[in-house]
């Protein structure tokens, strides 16, 4: 069988069900931003990397999680658990 009859599985798409554990530390810094209602560019300055760059993590988190929209992204990373920690104290 040939590897376009038989293609390797994708980890970041697949039946898996979603989980956080499938982002990166740099996509989990995003999500958390994004969880606090910030823009991509609020997220850039704080992460130090630009508007576009969010956006791209952005579309990658919604891959991963299976999301279509940022209102499902929300939903489906509170479901998972994210954003369940409170903030810690300064």
């Amino acid at each position: 069988m040939s590897a376009a009859e038989d293609p390797a599985p994708d980890p970041a798409r697949g039946s898996d069900p979603p989980s956080l554990d499938r982002l990166s530390p740099r996509e989990r810094e995003v999500l958390v931003g994004i969880l606090a209602g910030l823009t991509n560019k609020a997220i850039g300055g704080e992460l130090g990397i630009s508007h576009r760059t969010v956006e791209i993590h952005r579309a990658r988190i919604m891959r991963k999680l299976g999301a279509t929209s940022v209102a499902s992204l929300v939903a489906t990373a509170i479901s998972l658990g994210a954003g369940a920690h409170p903030p810690s104290a300064e």
